[in-house]
């Protein structure tokens, strides 16, 4: 994946991960554990295939307290299955802005025979037969999560892994379809929009000002209320020697000249 949907190494969490994702009774902590699930399913593709054996992806899911037991990665479709020492996490990586497969997938709006969106089904059953294959030999409960793109996939993974419709899946041999049961949670995250936006009042509470008989305070441009008047009292405090005691702003050097000009004058008579 591009520079657009990968982070720096040192911005994941240092913290284990692995205690948190293991309840299936939803909570904050575990959704922010798992949003950053999905986030490392952009880094499938960080390093080069000439890269040591622990890759970036190995070593931020390790000190989540998970191993990697699968990558996925077919046309486009990124994303792995980790495990902990209690839980299956399967995360599908959402739309890189300059993956042309991505958009593609994102496009192809047809519904297949069963009904879902024939882009997402494709997607899904490219990276199938490594899936299984990563499920295989454990019983232990399985999250499905993904961004954008990937929380979608994440969506119809879950549904062709339990059997909706199988005899439509072809990817899926006989016998592999896992228990509803074993689904702890599906999780997909998007970008916020004005929606998401909780309904509000607004109102207000009026506090008259008490330094001036309109109660009225500074508003817009507060912040510089108070300094043209400081100014004009500094410059009038260097000439009070010859006795001006008040200038109006603006402090032209026209007004000045003929200020002190005229001070001077009364100070000579």
């Amino acid at each position: 994946m591009s520079f657009l949907t990968t982070f720096p190494e040192d911005v994941y969490p240092t913290h284990s991960l692995a205690e948190t994702i293991q309840s299936e009774t939803f909570d904050i902590e575990l959704a922010q554990a798992l949003m950053w699930m999905s986030q490392a399913a952009y880094e499938t593709t960080a390093d080069p295939p000439a890269a040591p054996e622990k890759r970036k992806l190995e070593r931020i899911l390790e000190r989540w307290g998970f191993t990697c037991r699968a990558r996925l990665s077919q046309g486009g479709t990124e994303g792995f299955v980790a495990e902990g020492d209690r839980t299956l996490v399967v995360a599908f990586a959402g739309t890189d802005p300059v993956r042309a497969a991505n958009w593609i997938t994102d496009f192809n709006i047809r519904t297949g025979p069963d009904g879902t969106h024939r882009g997402f089904s494709e997607a899904v059953a490219g990276v199938g037969p490594v899936l299984i294959a990563a499920l295989e030999g454990t019983t232990k409960h399985i999250f499905l999560v993904g961004h954008s793109l990937g929380g979608a996939l994440a969506v119809v993974a879950a549904w062709r892994l339990t059997g909706g419709v199988q005899t439509l899946a072809d990817w899926i041999p006989h016998g592999a379809v896992i228990d509803v049961e074993r689904v702890a949670g599906i999780f997909a995250y998007g970008m916020p929009r004005a929606g998401d936006f909780p309904a509000f009042e607004i109102g207000s509470h009026d506090v008259p000002c008490r330094t001036n008989p309109l109660g009225i305070k500074g508003a817009g441009e507060a912040g510089a209320i108070g300094a043209p008047p400081a100014l004009v009292n500094a410059v009038i405090d260097a000439l009070s020697e010859l006795g001006i005691e008040h200038l109006d702003m603006p402090l032209t050097p026209e007004r000045l000249w003929a200020a002190i000009r005229t001070a001077a004058g009364r100070k000579a008579a």
